[in-house]
C-alpha cells in the first residue's frame, strides 16, 4: 500500500511540475506580447536575436571563448532561439502599408531585411515569392539563431520541387568581419568563411590539399589500417601532366595501389566508355580529347593531389559485357570504400558538365546593408544559399551518420538525387564534394567546407548514443530510397555494395533488401504517402517481392518503435540471387513464410490522403472501430464486380483506382507496448502469381489487442 501511495505522490509531483512549467511558459509569452510596444521587439522575428523570448534557452553570461561543444548539456549554455513555421505573410506585412494609419502593418526593420533577402533569392521575374504569398500560397520561414554562429533562415515552399511535398531551401546570414562592440540591436549572427566564385581557383586547390594533409597525418581514426587488401580489376593511369592517360589492368599485377574514385551523374547520356571492341586500344592510350568535362576535372583534381590512378565506372567496367558488369558491380562497394579519396562531381548533371569553374550566380553570396533601428549603425551583412539543409541547433557540432537528421538530410546538387551515387558517397573514407555552392571535404573524423570557420562538425560521436545495426540499415534504406533510379532492375544492385559491408552480412542472411535477424521489424517499412500515385513497378519490371521496399518506386520510412515485441516467427525464408558472384545484388525469386495470427478485414478506400480505413467484423456481426492504414501507393479492387468476401484489394498498376469497400487480411507482427493501441502488422491480399500465397498492400499500426486476439494462427507465405 505504501508503494501505491508513493507512486501516486510521484505522479502528482510530475503533474504539478509540468503544470508549473506550462504556466511559466505561458506567463513569459504573455509578458513578451504585452511589452512589445514598449521594448520594440517584433512578435514575428524577435528582432533576429535569441534574447527576450519564452523559447530562448542558454545563458548569455557565459563568455563565448569558454563555451564548449563536446556535450549537449554544455551546448544549452549558448543563447539560442529556434522560431518555426513563421507565415511568410507575417514577414511581408512589414512593408505593406495600412491604409488607415498610413504606416507599415508591422513596422519591423528586421522583417524588412528578411524581405530584401527573399527578394534577391526568390524574386524571379515570373516567380516572385511575395506574389505567391499574396495569392494565398502557404510559404513559411524558420529561424535558427544562436549567439556566435551564422543565422540559418529556413525557407519552405519558396521554390517548387516536384520530388517532395514540402520544398526547403536554407540560407545563411553571416558577417565577413566582426561587429564593432556596442551594436546591440544588430541581428545576432557571426563571421563565416569565404566562398570562392570559381571552384578551380588556387584558393580551392590549396583548401583541398590542406584537408587531405590534415586528414592523413592528424586524424587517428582516418589512419586505421585496412584489414581487407583489395585492388580494382582496372584503373586509369593518369600520372602527372606530362604522362599519357591509359587503362591499366591493376588486379593482375598483385601489387597494392592508391587510387581515387569518381562519383558522377550519367544524366541519361552515353559518355565515352569501355567496350569489348576498344579494350585493347584503351590499354595503350585513352584519347584525352574524347573524355567529357567531368572526367577531365577528376583527372585535374588527382594531379593536384599527386594521385596517379583513378577509377571511373564507365571506363573501368566493360559496358557491353553483362558478366563483367555484374562481377564489377558486385565489388563496387570495395572500390569506393578502399579508395584513397572519392571525388564527387555533385554539381554536374551529366558528364559533359564540368564541376570545376565559375559558380552559378545563385550560389554567390549577396551583400546587404542593414541600419540598426535604435543605434543607427550601418551593418554589412552577407547572405548565401547553404549547400545542405542545416542540422538541428541542439545537435551542436556532432553530425555523424545514423542520426534522424542524417537519415533525411538533403544536399543540393544533381548527384544527390541519384540512387546509384548513394553508396559511392556513403562508403568513402574520404570524400571531396564539388557541390553547387562549396567544396566540402568529409572523412571519418569531420566535415569541412571551404566557406566555413573552425570548429568543424564531427562525423563521429560518443554523446548521441549507440545505434544498433538494424536501425542503421533502416536509416540507410530511408536515405537511399529518397533518390531517383532509372531502372527498377537496379534497385537492389545499386545498394549492394553497402549491404555487403554491413556487419549483418557476416552473421545473417540478406533477403531482398532485408536482414533475416531483424526481418519482422524490417517488414514494417512505410511508403511516403502517395494515395493518388501508382508506386508499384510494372510486372515486367518488378524484381523484388511485394514485402520488400525494393518493390515500390518511392521513398520509404521506418516507424522508430520504442519497443517491439514479436508476436510472429519466421518459419522459412529464401532468396535466389541472379548471379552467384553477386549475393547482395539482383534476385530472381524471394519469399518468406511467417507463423502469425491473421484475421480477415475490410477496408474503406478513397484515393485521398488520410482517407483509408480498415475494420473487421465482430462476433455479433457489427463492425469494429475503423483504423487508418498507410497504403503502398494507389490501391484498387482486383475483381470489382465480385461479391463481398472475394472483392480483394491489390496494388494499382494504372491511375484508375476503385473507390469503395474491399477485402483484405491483417497479419499481426508485434506488440509495441506503448499504450492500449500497440499492435502492428501488415495488410495483405491473396497473390495472383502464387496460389495460396499473399502479397503486401500496406501497414496497420496503433491497433487494439482484439485485432490480434481474434486472429487465427497460420503459416502466411508472402511473395
Amino acid at each position: 500500500m505504501d508503494i501505491i501511495y508513493d507512486v501516486r505522490a510521484q505522479d502528482a509531483f510530475r503533474l504539478a511540475k509540468a503544470a508549473a512549467k506550462t504556466a511559466r511558459f505561458g506567463g513569459n509569452m504573455f509578458k513578451r506580447i504585452l511589452s512589445t510596444s514598449f521594448n520594440g521587439i517584433c512578435q514575428v522575428c524577435n528582432n533576429l536575436q535569441p534574447f527576450n523570448h519564452e523559447r530562448t534557452f542558454g545563458q548569455p553570461e557565459v563568455p563565448w571563448e569558454k563555451r564548449a561543444w563536446a556535450h549537449r548539456e554544455e551546448l544549452i549554455k549558448i543563447p539560442t532561439l529556434v522560431l518555426e513555421d513563421i507565415p511568410a505573410k507575417d514577414i511581408l506585412a512589414s512593408r505593406q502599408i495600412d491604409p488607415q494609419t498610413n504606416k507599415p502593418k508591422n513596422d519591423c526593420a528586421y522583417c524588412r531585411l528578411l524581405c530584401e533577402v527573399f527578394d534577391h533569392f526568390f524574386g524571379f521575374e515570373t516567380d516572385k515569392w511575395d506574389h505567391h504569398v499574396l495569392s494565398g500560397l502557404e510559404l513559411s520561414v524558420g529561424l535558427m539563431i544562436k549567439q556566435g554562429q551564422p543565422m540559418v533562415i529556413q525557407c519552405f515552399n519558396f521554390e517548387w520541387d516536384a520530388s517532395v511535398s514540402t520544398s526547403r531551401v536554407d540560407l545563411e546570414m553571416y558577417l565577413e568581419t566582426s561587429l564593432a562592440p556596442g551594436i546591440l540591436d544588430a541581428p545576432t549572427t557571426a563571421r563565416s568563411g569565404w566562398r570562392a566564385a570559381d571552384s578551380s581557383s588556387q584558393n580551392c586547390v590549396a583548401f583541398i590539399r590542406e584537408c587531405m594533409e590534415q586528414c592523413r597525418h592528424q586524424h587517428p581514426r582516418c589512419r586505421l589500417p585496412s584489414t581487407h587488401h583489395f585492388t580494382p580489376t582496372r584503373l586509369i593511369y593518369i600520372g602527372d601532366l606530362s604522362d599519357d592517360v591509359r587503362l591499366f589492368e591493376a588486379a593482375s599485377t598483385g601489387l597494392p595501389f592508391q587510387w581515387a574514385a569518381l562519383s558522377h551523374c550519367w544524366g541519361g547520356g552515353d559518355p565515352f566508355a569501355l567496350k569489348t571492341d576498344n579494350l585493347n586500344t584503351l590499354l595503350a592510350d585513352i584519347p584525352i580529347k574524347r573524355l567529357p568535362a567531368t572526367f577531365l576535372d577528376a583527372i585535374a583534381v588527382c594531379r593536384n593531389l599527386g594521385i596517379q590512378y583513378l577509377w571511373i565506372d564507365s571506363l573501368c567496367i566493360v559496358q557491353d559485357d553483362g558478366q563483367d558488369w555484374e562481377r564489377e558491380a558486385a565489388q563496387m562497394g570495395l572500390v569506393y570504400s578502399h579508395a584513397l579519396v572519392v571525388i564527387s562531381g555533385a554539381s554536374s548533371k551529366n558528364p559533359d558538365t564540368p564541376f570545376l569553374g565559375p559558380r552559378d550566380e545563385d550560389w554567390i553570396p549577396h551583400k546587404f546593408e542593414f541600419q540598426t533601428p535604435k543605434t543607427g549603425h550601418r551593418v554589412p551583412i552577407s547572405v548565401r544559399r547553404r549547400y545542405m539543409t542545416a542540422a538541428p541547433l541542439e545537435q551542436g557540432l556532432h553530425q555523424p551518420p545514423y542520426t534522424s537528421f542524417w537519415s533525411h538530410s538533403k544536399r543540393k546538387g544533381p548527384l544527390y538525387k541519384r540512387a546509384w551515387c548513394f553508396q559511392e558517397s556513403h562508403l568513402a573514407t574520404r570524400n571531396i564534394h564539388f557541390s553547387l555552392g562549396s567544396i566540402i571535404f568529409e572523412c571519418q573524423t569531420h566535415r569541412r567546407s571551404e566557406d566555413q570557420l573552425a570548429p568543424y562538425p564531427q562525423l563521429y560521436s560518443n554523446v548521441l548514443g549507440l545505434v544498433d545495426d538494424g536501425a542503421k540499415w533502416r536509416m540507410i534504406v530511408q536515405q537511399y530510397t529518397s533518390r531517383q533510379l532509372t531502372f527498377a532492375r537496379d534497385k537492389l544492385p545499386a545498394i549492394s555494395g553497402v549491404a555487403s559491408l554491413m556487419p549483418q552480412a557476416s552473421r545473417t542472411s540478406y533477403i531482398a533488401g532485408l536482414w533475416q535477424e531483424s526481418l519482422l521489424l524490417d517488414l514494417m517499412w512505410q511508403a511516403n504517402p502517395a494515395p493518388k500515385e501508382v508506386l508499384a513497378y510494372p510486372p515486367d519490371q518488378l524484381t523484388a517481392p511485394s514485402w520488400s521496399w525494393a518493390s515500390l518506386d518511392r521513398a520509404v520510412v521506418h516507424n522508430p518503435f520504442k519497443s517491439f515485441t514479436p508476436l510472429a516467427t519466421l518459419a522459412h525464408a529464401e532468396s535466389t540471387p541472379k548471379t552467384a558472384t553477386a549475393p547482395f545484388g539482383a534476385i530472381t525469386h524471394a519469399s518468406i513464410t511467417i507463423r502469425a495470427r491473421m484475421r480477415p478485414c475490410r477496408i474503406r478506400w478513397r484515393a485521398d490522403k488520410y482517407s483509408h480505413r480498415a475494420y473487421y467484423t465482430e462476433s455479433n456481426g457489427t463492425p469494429s472501430e475503423e483504423k487508418h492504414f498507410i497504403s503502398d501507393g494507389l490501391l484498387t479492387c482486383r475483381y470489382p464486380n465480385a461479391p463481398p468476401g472475394s472483392r480483394y484489394v491489390c496494388r494499382a498498376r494504372s491511375g484508375l483506382p476503385y473507390e469503395g469497400e474491399m477485402d483484405a487480411a491483417f497479419v499481426c507482427l508485434a506488440d509495441t507496448e506503448l499504450s492500449s493501441y500497440s499492435f502492428v502488422g501488415l495488410l495483405v491480399t491473396p497473390s495472383v502469381k502464387v496460389e495460396g500465397a499473399w502479397e503486401r498492400v500496406g501497414t496497420l499500426t496503433n491497433l487494439r489487442r482484439k485485432w490480434w486476439e481474434g486472429g487465427d494462427e497460420v503459416d502466411v507465405t508472402l511473395v
